[in-house]
Protein backbone atom coordinates (compact mmCIF):
# COMPACT_ATOMS: atom_id res chain seq x y z
CA UNK A 1 0.00 0.00 0.00
CA UNK A 2 2.84 2.62 0.32
CA UNK A 3 3.78 1.76 -2.54
CA UNK A 4 0.95 2.45 -4.51
CA UNK A 5 0.52 5.39 -2.43
CA UNK A 6 3.88 6.69 -3.24
CA UNK A 7 3.08 6.12 -7.06
CA UNK A 8 -0.86 8.02 -7.23
CA UNK A 9 0.34 11.96 -7.92
CA UNK A 10 -1.40 14.22 -4.85
CA UNK A 11 -3.85 16.14 -7.14
CA UNK A 12 -5.64 12.72 -7.78
CA UNK A 13 -5.99 12.33 -4.35
CA UNK A 14 -6.99 16.03 -3.86
CA UNK A 15 -9.94 15.36 -5.50
CA UNK A 16 -11.06 13.02 -3.12
CA UNK A 17 -9.44 15.21 0.00
CA UNK A 18 -13.00 15.44 1.63
CA UNK A 19 -13.53 11.52 1.72
CA UNK A 20 -10.69 10.90 3.20
CA UNK A 21 -11.15 13.75 5.41
CA UNK A 22 -14.18 12.22 6.97
CA UNK A 23 -12.32 9.13 7.95
CA UNK A 24 -9.74 11.02 9.94
CA UNK A 25 -11.16 9.32 13.37
CA UNK A 26 -10.52 5.51 11.74
CA UNK A 27 -10.02 3.35 15.14
CA UNK A 28 -7.56 1.29 12.76
CA UNK A 29 -3.96 2.17 13.25
CA UNK A 30 -2.53 0.48 10.30
CA UNK A 31 -5.41 2.29 8.31
CA UNK A 32 -4.88 5.33 10.06
CA UNK A 33 -1.04 5.71 9.15
CA UNK A 34 -1.57 5.01 5.58
CA UNK A 35 -4.50 7.71 5.63
CA UNK A 36 -2.28 9.84 7.62
CA UNK A 37 0.27 9.85 4.88
CA UNK A 38 -2.18 10.73 2.20
CA UNK A 39 -3.71 13.64 3.50
CA UNK A 40 -0.30 15.09 4.79
CA UNK A 41 1.00 14.68 1.15
CA UNK A 42 -1.73 16.37 -0.40
CA UNK A 43 -1.54 18.95 2.14
CA UNK A 44 1.70 19.96 1.55
CA UNK A 45 1.63 19.53 -2.47
CA UNK A 46 -1.28 21.59 -2.76
CA UNK A 47 -1.65 23.96 0.85
CA UNK A 48 -4.18 26.26 -1.00
CA UNK A 49 -6.39 23.99 -1.53
CA UNK A 50 -6.67 21.59 0.75
CA UNK A 51 -5.90 23.91 4.39
CA UNK A 52 -9.01 25.20 3.11
CA UNK A 53 -10.75 21.92 2.66
CA UNK A 54 -9.57 21.01 6.06
CA UNK A 55 -10.20 24.18 8.19
CA UNK A 56 -13.28 22.91 9.50
CA UNK A 57 -11.74 19.63 10.78
CA UNK A 58 -9.39 21.62 12.71
CA UNK A 59 -12.27 23.77 14.13
CA UNK A 60 -14.67 20.72 14.79
CA UNK A 61 -16.47 20.51 18.01
CA UNK A 62 -15.40 16.89 18.50
CA UNK A 63 -12.11 17.11 20.49
CA UNK A 64 -11.22 13.64 18.36
CA UNK A 65 -11.46 15.15 15.12
CA UNK A 66 -9.98 18.50 15.78
CA UNK A 67 -6.71 17.11 17.40
CA UNK A 68 -6.45 14.75 14.33
CA UNK A 69 -6.87 17.75 11.95
CA UNK A 70 -4.14 19.45 14.15
CA UNK A 71 -1.64 16.73 13.89
CA UNK A 72 -2.06 16.71 9.79
CA UNK A 73 -1.68 20.64 9.94
CA UNK A 74 1.80 19.92 11.70
CA UNK A 75 3.20 16.92 10.16
CA UNK A 76 2.32 19.18 6.22
CA UNK A 77 4.79 21.97 7.29
CA UNK A 78 7.36 20.68 5.29
CA UNK A 79 8.80 24.62 4.68
CA UNK A 80 7.77 28.22 6.03
CA UNK A 81 5.84 28.86 2.80
CA UNK A 82 3.22 26.10 3.86
CA UNK A 83 3.46 26.98 7.83
CA UNK A 84 2.41 30.48 6.37
CA UNK A 85 -0.54 29.94 4.79
CA UNK A 86 -1.83 27.71 7.20
CA UNK A 87 -1.54 30.21 9.83
CA UNK A 88 -3.41 32.45 7.23
CA UNK A 89 -6.24 30.05 6.29
CA UNK A 90 -6.75 29.56 10.06
CA UNK A 91 -7.25 33.03 10.62
CA UNK A 92 -9.61 33.80 7.90
CA UNK A 93 -11.21 30.71 9.18
CA UNK A 94 -11.38 32.31 12.65
CA UNK A 95 -12.73 35.70 11.84
CA UNK A 96 -14.84 35.19 8.48
CA UNK A 97 -16.84 32.90 11.60
CA UNK A 98 -16.81 35.24 13.50
CA UNK A 99 -18.41 37.61 10.46
CA UNK A 100 -20.76 35.38 9.83
CA UNK A 101 -21.82 35.28 13.46
CA UNK A 102 -22.05 38.84 14.30
CA UNK A 103 -25.38 39.90 15.34
CA UNK A 104 -26.44 43.71 17.23
CA UNK A 105 -29.52 43.61 19.73
CA UNK A 106 -32.76 45.05 17.90
CA UNK A 107 -30.84 45.45 14.10
CA UNK A 108 -33.19 45.35 11.53
CA UNK A 109 -32.94 42.82 8.48
CA UNK A 110 -31.20 44.15 5.72
CA UNK A 111 -28.60 46.15 7.70
CA UNK A 112 -25.22 47.24 6.56
CA UNK A 113 -22.38 46.67 8.73
CA UNK A 114 -18.83 48.24 8.37
CA UNK A 115 -16.14 45.47 8.68
CA UNK A 116 -13.55 47.44 10.49
CA UNK A 117 -16.53 47.85 13.08
CA UNK A 118 -17.33 44.25 13.20
CA UNK A 119 -13.73 42.10 12.42
CA UNK A 120 -11.05 45.12 12.58
CA UNK A 121 -8.38 42.20 12.07
CA UNK A 122 -9.66 41.13 8.28
CA UNK A 123 -10.31 44.80 7.60
CA UNK A 124 -6.59 45.97 8.99
CA UNK A 125 -4.78 43.36 7.41
CA UNK A 126 -2.78 44.18 4.60
CA UNK A 127 -0.60 41.65 3.26
CA UNK A 128 -2.65 37.88 2.04
CA UNK A 129 -1.10 35.03 0.56
CA UNK A 130 -3.90 32.81 0.17
CA UNK A 131 -6.26 31.83 -2.86
CA UNK A 132 -9.79 32.77 -3.24
CA UNK A 133 -11.69 29.65 -2.60
CA UNK A 134 -13.72 29.77 -5.88
CA UNK A 135 -14.75 26.36 -7.28
CA UNK A 136 -12.21 26.43 -10.23
CA UNK A 137 -9.71 27.30 -7.41
CA UNK A 138 -10.11 24.40 -5.56
CA UNK A 139 -11.17 22.20 -8.65
CA UNK A 140 -7.99 20.49 -10.35
CA UNK A 141 -8.09 19.75 -13.53
CA UNK A 142 -6.93 16.37 -14.46
CA UNK A 143 -5.39 14.94 -18.02
CA UNK A 144 -8.27 13.71 -20.26
CA UNK A 145 -6.65 10.73 -20.54
CA UNK A 146 -6.47 9.73 -16.88
CA UNK A 147 -2.85 8.80 -16.90
CA UNK A 148 -0.65 10.31 -14.39
CA UNK A 149 1.34 13.37 -16.44
CA UNK A 150 4.08 15.02 -14.66
CA UNK A 151 4.43 18.05 -16.62
CA UNK A 152 0.34 18.53 -16.91
CA UNK A 153 -0.85 21.58 -14.95
CA UNK A 154 -3.91 20.61 -12.59
CA UNK A 155 -4.27 24.47 -11.50
CA UNK A 156 -4.18 27.69 -13.52
CA UNK A 157 -0.78 29.03 -12.54
CA UNK A 158 -2.81 32.97 -11.78
CA UNK A 159 -5.09 31.90 -9.63
CA UNK A 160 -6.84 34.57 -7.76
CA UNK A 161 -4.88 35.89 -4.54
CA UNK A 162 -6.58 37.73 -1.40
CA UNK A 163 -5.62 40.96 -1.86
CA UNK A 164 -8.53 42.41 0.74
CA UNK A 165 -11.98 42.66 2.25
CA UNK A 166 -14.58 44.85 1.19
CA UNK A 167 -16.12 47.62 3.99
CA UNK A 168 -19.63 46.88 3.76
CA UNK A 169 -21.18 43.38 5.01
CA UNK A 170 -25.01 43.18 4.06
CA UNK A 171 -27.07 41.50 6.15
CA UNK A 172 -29.59 39.00 3.62
CA UNK A 173 -33.00 39.29 4.40
CA UNK A 174 -33.27 35.69 5.69
CA UNK A 175 -33.84 34.07 8.98
CA UNK A 176 -30.50 33.34 9.72
CA UNK A 177 -28.95 36.20 8.50
CA UNK A 178 -26.25 35.51 6.52
CA UNK A 179 -23.42 37.93 5.49
CA UNK A 180 -22.57 39.31 1.99
CA UNK A 181 -18.81 40.23 2.01
CA UNK A 182 -16.68 40.98 -0.77
CA UNK A 183 -13.32 39.96 -1.41
CA UNK A 184 -11.06 41.57 -3.91
CA UNK A 185 -8.23 39.72 -5.37
CA UNK A 186 -4.75 40.57 -6.43
CA UNK A 187 -6.05 41.21 -9.74
CA UNK A 188 -8.34 44.18 -8.45
CA UNK A 189 -11.33 41.88 -9.00
CA UNK A 190 -14.13 41.74 -6.70
CA UNK A 191 -15.67 38.11 -5.63
CA UNK A 192 -18.93 37.72 -3.26
CA UNK A 193 -19.38 35.27 -0.86
CA UNK A 194 -22.07 34.35 1.45
CA UNK A 195 -21.37 33.90 5.25
CA UNK A 196 -24.17 31.71 6.85
CA UNK A 197 -24.13 30.69 10.53
CA UNK A 198 -26.31 28.68 12.14
CA UNK A 199 -25.95 25.81 9.03
CA UNK A 200 -24.30 22.88 8.95
CA UNK A 201 -22.87 23.82 5.35
CA UNK A 202 -21.26 20.40 5.35
CA UNK A 203 -24.31 19.23 3.83
CA UNK A 204 -24.35 21.85 1.05
CA UNK A 205 -20.51 21.07 0.64
CA UNK A 206 -20.77 17.49 -0.05
CA UNK A 207 -23.84 17.93 -2.23
CA UNK A 208 -21.57 20.17 -4.69
CA UNK A 209 -19.14 17.33 -4.36
CA UNK A 210 -22.08 14.45 -5.67
CA UNK A 211 -23.07 16.90 -8.10
CA UNK A 212 -19.17 17.52 -9.26
CA UNK A 213 -19.27 14.15 -9.72
CA UNK A 214 -22.26 13.61 -11.87
CA UNK A 215 -20.94 16.88 -13.92
CA UNK A 216 -17.82 14.42 -14.13
CA UNK A 217 -20.01 11.15 -15.47
CA UNK A 218 -22.06 13.69 -17.62
CA UNK A 219 -19.40 14.25 -19.78
CA UNK A 220 -17.74 11.34 -19.84
CA UNK A 221 -20.61 9.53 -21.55
CA UNK A 222 -21.12 10.11 -25.51
CA UNK A 223 -25.08 10.46 -25.04
CA UNK A 224 -25.00 12.77 -22.33
CA UNK A 225 -22.05 14.63 -23.49
CA UNK A 226 -23.63 15.24 -26.90
CA UNK A 227 -26.61 16.96 -25.31
CA UNK A 228 -24.06 19.32 -23.16
CA UNK A 229 -25.98 17.75 -19.87
CA UNK A 230 -24.65 19.47 -16.48
CA UNK A 231 -25.55 20.85 -13.11
CA UNK A 232 -24.38 23.94 -12.35
CA UNK A 233 -22.33 24.20 -9.32
CA UNK A 234 -20.41 26.64 -7.02
CA UNK A 235 -18.40 26.71 -4.08
CA UNK A 236 -18.66 26.15 -0.41
CA UNK A 237 -16.66 25.79 2.13
CA UNK A 238 -17.50 24.44 5.80
CA UNK A 239 -15.45 26.72 8.39
CA UNK A 240 -16.97 24.40 11.21
CA UNK A 241 -20.21 22.35 11.57
CA UNK A 242 -22.35 25.36 12.28
CA UNK A 243 -20.60 28.42 9.66
CA UNK A 244 -19.21 28.70 6.28
CA UNK A 245 -18.65 30.60 2.93
CA UNK A 246 -20.61 29.84 -0.17
CA UNK A 247 -19.38 31.53 -3.77
CA UNK A 248 -22.14 34.19 -4.61
CA UNK A 249 -23.22 33.23 -8.51
CA UNK A 250 -23.65 36.06 -10.77
CA UNK A 251 -26.61 36.88 -12.96
CA UNK A 252 -28.85 34.57 -11.27
CA UNK A 253 -32.43 35.80 -10.02
CA UNK A 254 -34.60 33.51 -7.48
CA UNK A 255 -38.07 32.16 -9.18
CA UNK A 256 -40.10 33.56 -6.90
CA UNK A 257 -38.42 36.92 -7.83
CA UNK A 258 -38.96 36.39 -11.33
CA UNK A 259 -42.74 35.38 -10.91
CA UNK A 260 -43.53 38.42 -8.36
CA UNK A 261 -42.25 40.68 -10.89
CA UNK A 262 -44.69 39.17 -13.87
CA UNK A 263 -47.70 38.79 -11.97
CA UNK A 264 -49.54 42.30 -11.57
CA UNK A 265 -50.13 41.66 -7.58
CA UNK A 266 -50.26 38.92 -5.54
CA UNK A 267 -52.44 39.22 -2.73
CA UNK A 268 -50.96 37.49 0.37
CA UNK A 269 -54.29 37.78 2.53
CA UNK A 270 -56.11 35.76 -0.07
CA UNK A 271 -53.54 33.02 -0.47
CA UNK A 272 -53.35 32.98 3.52
CA UNK A 273 -57.53 32.28 3.42
CA UNK A 274 -56.93 29.38 1.13
CA UNK A 275 -54.94 27.90 3.37
CA UNK A 276 -57.40 27.82 6.43
CA UNK A 277 -58.73 24.62 8.24
CA UNK A 278 -62.20 24.73 6.35
CA UNK A 279 -60.65 25.09 2.53
CA UNK A 280 -60.56 21.39 0.80
CA UNK A 281 -57.50 20.89 -0.69
CA UNK A 282 -58.33 20.54 -4.40
CA UNK A 283 -60.33 23.18 -4.00
CA UNK A 284 -57.86 25.41 -2.91
CA UNK A 285 -55.40 24.54 -5.64
CA UNK A 286 -57.96 24.87 -8.21
CA UNK A 287 -58.65 28.50 -7.14
CA UNK A 288 -54.95 29.46 -6.77
CA UNK A 289 -54.23 28.62 -9.90
CA UNK A 290 -57.10 30.39 -11.83
CA UNK A 291 -55.77 33.21 -9.77
CA UNK A 292 -52.28 33.14 -10.99
CA UNK A 293 -51.74 31.20 -14.58
CA UNK A 294 -48.54 30.55 -15.99
CA UNK A 295 -46.51 33.65 -16.66
CA UNK A 296 -42.61 32.31 -16.73
CA UNK A 297 -42.73 32.03 -20.30
CA UNK A 298 -42.54 35.65 -20.31
CA UNK A 299 -39.55 35.59 -18.31
CA UNK A 300 -37.79 33.97 -21.92
CA UNK A 301 -39.33 36.32 -23.79
CA UNK A 302 -37.90 39.22 -22.16
CA UNK A 303 -34.63 38.05 -21.71
CA UNK A 304 -33.78 36.55 -24.89
CA UNK A 305 -35.56 38.12 -27.71
CA UNK A 306 -34.00 36.86 -30.22
CA UNK A 307 -35.46 33.33 -31.77
CA UNK A 308 -32.06 31.84 -31.83
CA UNK A 309 -31.15 32.56 -28.31
CA UNK A 310 -34.72 32.39 -26.90
CA UNK A 311 -34.77 28.59 -28.27
CA UNK A 312 -31.34 28.18 -26.31
CA UNK A 313 -32.13 29.37 -23.63
CA UNK A 314 -35.35 27.18 -23.30
CA UNK A 315 -33.70 24.25 -24.55
CA UNK A 316 -30.88 24.77 -21.70
CA UNK A 317 -33.71 25.12 -19.03
CA UNK A 318 -35.36 22.27 -19.78
CA UNK A 319 -31.78 20.37 -19.54
CA UNK A 320 -31.17 21.91 -16.29
CA UNK A 321 -34.11 21.26 -14.25
CA UNK A 322 -34.28 17.83 -15.66
CA UNK A 323 -30.97 16.88 -14.76
CA UNK A 324 -31.30 18.24 -10.92
CA UNK A 325 -35.18 16.67 -10.61
CA UNK A 326 -33.96 13.36 -11.18
CA UNK A 327 -30.28 14.02 -9.06
CA UNK A 328 -32.72 15.52 -6.15
CA UNK A 329 -35.24 12.66 -6.47
CA UNK A 330 -32.51 10.00 -5.92
CA UNK A 331 -30.94 11.86 -2.96
CA UNK A 332 -34.12 13.26 -1.43
CA UNK A 333 -33.59 16.97 -2.09
CA UNK A 334 -37.08 19.04 -0.70
CA UNK A 335 -37.85 22.55 0.06
CA UNK A 336 -37.62 23.59 -3.48
CA UNK A 337 -39.51 26.49 -2.75
CA UNK A 338 -38.97 28.99 -4.80
CA UNK A 339 -36.33 31.12 -2.93
CA UNK A 340 -34.30 28.09 -3.55
CA UNK A 341 -34.50 27.57 -6.90
CA UNK A 342 -32.43 30.22 -9.25
CA UNK A 343 -32.06 31.23 -12.54
CA UNK A 344 -29.01 32.27 -14.73
CA UNK A 345 -30.37 35.66 -16.82
CA UNK A 346 -27.90 35.00 -19.39
CA UNK A 347 -28.49 31.44 -20.16
CA UNK A 348 -31.42 30.32 -18.75
CA UNK A 349 -30.20 27.22 -16.72
CA UNK A 350 -31.72 26.57 -13.39
CA UNK A 351 -29.53 26.45 -10.10
CA UNK A 352 -30.47 25.22 -7.19
CA UNK A 353 -29.01 26.62 -3.60
CA UNK A 354 -29.56 25.75 0.17
CA UNK A 355 -29.49 21.90 0.25
CA UNK A 356 -30.57 21.69 4.33
CA UNK A 357 -33.41 19.55 3.42
CA UNK A 358 -31.61 16.09 2.17
CA UNK A 359 -32.82 12.61 2.91
CA UNK A 360 -36.42 12.77 2.41
CA UNK A 361 -36.45 15.01 5.76
CA UNK A 362 -39.24 16.88 3.74
CA UNK A 363 -41.59 14.22 4.90
CA UNK A 364 -40.50 14.86 8.39
CA UNK A 365 -42.45 18.56 8.00
CA UNK A 366 -45.82 19.45 9.82
CA UNK A 367 -46.77 19.46 6.41
CA UNK A 368 -45.10 16.26 4.79
CA UNK A 369 -43.42 17.25 1.16
CA UNK A 370 -44.93 14.06 -0.99
CA UNK A 371 -43.66 15.93 -4.15
CA UNK A 372 -39.46 14.64 -4.86
CA UNK A 373 -38.64 18.10 -7.23
CA UNK A 374 -40.25 20.83 -8.30
CA UNK A 375 -42.51 20.99 -11.07
CA UNK A 376 -44.94 23.53 -10.80
CA UNK A 377 -47.27 24.59 -13.78
CA UNK A 378 -45.01 27.70 -14.28
CA UNK A 379 -42.09 25.62 -14.79
CA UNK A 380 -43.97 22.86 -16.80
CA UNK A 381 -45.60 26.00 -19.16
CA UNK A 382 -42.22 27.30 -19.81
CA UNK A 383 -41.48 24.41 -21.45
CA UNK A 384 -43.16 24.58 -24.66
CA UNK A 385 -46.41 22.61 -26.60
CA UNK A 386 -44.90 19.17 -25.53
CA UNK A 387 -44.23 20.09 -21.94
CA UNK A 388 -42.84 17.24 -20.02
CA UNK A 389 -42.73 15.10 -22.85
CA UNK A 390 -40.51 16.50 -24.67
CA UNK A 391 -36.67 17.39 -23.91
CA UNK A 392 -37.16 17.42 -20.12
CA UNK A 393 -38.65 13.38 -20.24
CA UNK A 394 -35.92 12.37 -22.88
CA UNK A 395 -33.16 13.96 -20.67
CA UNK A 396 -34.49 12.59 -17.16
CA UNK A 397 -34.30 8.84 -18.56
CA UNK A 398 -30.79 9.60 -19.76
CA UNK A 399 -29.95 11.30 -16.52
CA UNK A 400 -31.31 8.52 -14.45
CA UNK A 401 -29.81 5.82 -16.62
CA UNK A 402 -26.47 7.16 -16.12
CA UNK A 403 -27.17 7.39 -12.01
CA UNK A 404 -28.04 4.01 -12.13
CA UNK A 405 -25.06 2.83 -14.02
CA UNK A 406 -22.55 4.31 -11.93
CA UNK A 407 -24.40 3.84 -8.48
CA UNK A 408 -21.63 2.38 -6.57
CA UNK A 409 -19.06 5.61 -7.91
CA UNK A 410 -21.90 7.85 -6.56
CA UNK A 411 -22.50 5.87 -3.77
CA UNK A 412 -18.93 6.09 -2.46
CA UNK A 413 -19.38 9.91 -2.59
CA UNK A 414 -21.85 10.25 -0.09
CA UNK A 415 -20.36 7.76 2.35
CA UNK A 416 -18.47 10.43 4.28
CA UNK A 417 -22.10 11.40 6.08
CA UNK A 418 -21.65 7.91 7.47
CA UNK A 419 -18.36 8.79 9.11
CA UNK A 420 -18.47 12.41 9.69
CA UNK A 421 -22.12 13.01 10.63
CA UNK A 422 -23.80 16.34 10.38
CA UNK A 423 -24.81 18.12 13.62
CA UNK A 424 -28.44 17.21 13.46
CA UNK A 425 -28.09 13.82 13.53
CA UNK A 426 -24.98 13.87 16.44
CA UNK A 427 -27.04 15.45 18.84
CA UNK A 428 -29.99 12.97 18.23
CA UNK A 429 -27.31 10.06 18.67
CA UNK A 430 -27.37 7.76 21.53
CA UNK A 431 -25.21 9.14 25.06
CA UNK A 432 -23.77 6.22 24.80
CA UNK A 433 -22.42 6.90 20.97
CA UNK A 434 -21.60 10.61 21.39
CA UNK A 435 -19.10 10.13 23.85
CA UNK A 436 -17.13 7.45 22.00
CA UNK A 437 -13.49 8.63 21.13
CA UNK A 438 -12.55 7.63 17.25
CA UNK A 439 -14.89 6.94 14.51
CA UNK A 440 -18.70 5.86 15.03
CA UNK A 441 -20.95 4.89 12.27
CA UNK A 442 -24.17 6.91 12.14
CA UNK A 443 -27.46 5.09 11.94
CA UNK A 444 -28.98 7.56 10.29
CA UNK A 445 -26.50 7.96 7.80
CA UNK A 446 -26.38 4.36 6.63
CA UNK A 447 -30.29 4.32 6.66
CA UNK A 448 -30.20 6.95 4.49
CA UNK A 449 -27.81 5.69 1.93
CA UNK A 450 -29.88 2.25 1.56
CA UNK A 451 -32.40 4.65 0.86
CA UNK A 452 -30.02 6.21 -2.17
CA UNK A 453 -29.24 2.70 -3.01
CA UNK A 454 -32.58 1.43 -3.47
CA UNK A 455 -33.66 4.49 -5.55
CA UNK A 456 -31.09 4.60 -7.88
CA UNK A 457 -31.80 0.78 -8.82
CA UNK A 458 -36.24 1.90 -9.07
CA UNK A 459 -36.84 -0.17 -6.16
CA UNK A 460 -39.61 2.03 -3.98
CA UNK A 461 -40.59 1.58 -0.52
CA UNK A 462 -43.69 -0.58 -1.89
CA UNK A 463 -44.14 -2.37 -4.92
CA UNK A 464 -41.86 -3.89 -7.69
CA UNK A 465 -38.86 -2.31 -9.39
CA UNK A 466 -39.42 0.43 -11.94
CA UNK A 467 -37.85 0.51 -15.33
CA UNK A 468 -35.79 4.14 -15.80
CA UNK A 469 -39.02 5.21 -18.13
CA UNK A 470 -41.24 3.82 -15.66
CA UNK A 471 -39.12 5.39 -12.69
CA UNK A 472 -39.44 8.91 -14.69
CA UNK A 473 -42.93 8.63 -15.12
CA UNK A 474 -44.01 7.80 -11.77
CA UNK A 475 -41.68 10.74 -10.16
CA UNK A 476 -43.24 13.57 -12.33
CA UNK A 477 -46.97 12.29 -11.58
CA UNK A 478 -45.70 12.51 -8.03
CA UNK A 479 -44.52 15.92 -8.93
CA UNK A 480 -47.49 17.36 -10.55
CA UNK A 481 -49.98 15.71 -8.83
CA UNK A 482 -53.06 18.60 -7.71
CA UNK A 483 -53.63 16.90 -3.61
CA UNK A 484 -49.85 16.97 -3.12
CA UNK A 485 -48.86 20.32 -4.79
CA UNK A 486 -51.88 21.63 -2.43
CA UNK A 487 -50.91 19.98 1.12
CA UNK A 488 -47.49 21.05 0.68
CA UNK A 489 -46.71 24.37 3.02
CA UNK A 490 -48.04 27.93 2.22
CA UNK A 491 -44.42 29.11 1.81
CA UNK A 492 -43.76 26.44 -0.91
CA UNK A 493 -45.83 28.30 -3.09
CA UNK A 494 -47.21 25.63 -5.67
CA UNK A 495 -49.18 28.14 -7.91
CA UNK A 496 -45.74 29.96 -8.74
Amino acid sequence: MDQLESLIPASYFLIFLPQLASRICHKNTDTWDILEKIIVKVMAGYPQQANWIMCSHWNSSSTFRSNRAKALFEKAKKNDAIKSNQTEVLFLSANLIRVANYTEKGASKCTTYQLPNICPELSERKHFNSIIPLQNSLTPQLPLSGLANPSFQVFNNSLPIISSFGHNVETMNSLIAPKKITIKDDKGMQHIFLAKPKDDLRKDSRTMEFNAMVNKLLKKDPATRKRNLAIKTYSVVPLNEECGIIEWVPNTSSFRSILSSLYPKIDNNLIKEQYSANVNPIDRYNYLSDQYPPVFYKWFLNRFPEPSTWIDARNLYCKSIAVMSMVGACIGLGDRHAENILFDSSSGSCLHVDFNCLFWKGLTFNAPEKVPFRLTRNMVDAMGVSGTNGIYRSVCEETLRLLRNNRDTLIRVLETFIYDPYIDWIQNQSKSNSKQQGEVENDKGIYSLKKINNTLQGIPDVGLQLSIEGQVNSLIKEATDPLFLANMYIGWSFYF
